[in-house]
């Protein structure tokens, strides 16, 4: 799919982990990260491990019954994508942009060259009140309800993939004659 000059590359619903949404290199462990707000201005790294962007917390996705919507654009056109609320450089040496936390069932994993790139975030209220039932009483989301981020060119990160899903379509083609079962060794 395309819009205006950007390439969507992967759009996902993840339960935000302490209301963040985490995107950061998926071959490093236990890195620090850049906590993104809109209203924050973010630390003044030159280059970015990790980026932390706030969002509505899971409580409140589970009462309003949906999760927080993340797109992944590769271009250069930054109309209409939200609010800025982050534009710098990320580092991803592996190669491997992650998408969500690392235990997020729904993770999302972005293949392409490894090195730094420039990205932005940008973030979107869709959901402007968190009702409890049907008496009416409401009161503000905590944060953004949508992430749209912007990986500026269009040659990096190619290929989307779910990075719990794939491992378990992977395993289970197996060989012929060989039940589904979990692969024989793994790292």
């Amino acid at each position: 799919m395309r819009t205006a000059t950007n390439w969507l590359l992967c759009e996902t619903a993840l339960a935000s982990d302490g209301g963040v949404v985490v995107i950061e290199d998926a071959g490093t462990a236990n890195v620090s990260g850049t906590y993104v707000h809109a209203e924050i201005a973010p630390a003044p790294e030159a280059v970015h491990r990790a980026l932390w962007v706030h969002t509505m917390n899971v409580h409140e996705c589970d009462v309003v019954g949906r999760r927080v919507y993340v797109r992944v654009l590769s271009g250069s056109d930054a109309g209409g994508l939200g609010v800025l609320a982050f534009d710098g450089h990320l580092n991803i040496a592996s190669g491997i942009l992650a998408i969500g936390e690392r235990r997020n069932p729904d993770r999302q994993l972005l293949v392409g060259p490894p090195g730094v790139i420039r990205v932005s975030v940008f973030v979107a209220h869709d959901i402007d009140a968190v009702y409890f039932d049907d008496s009416g009483v409401s009161y503000p989301a905590s944060g953004p309800s949508e992430i749209t981020l912007l990986l500026h060119g269009v040659s990096w990160h190619t290929r989307a993939v779910n990075s719990t899903r794939w491992s378990r379509i992977s395993w289970r083609r197996g060989r012929r004659g060989v039940p589904p079962g979990p692969p024989p060794f793994v790292t």
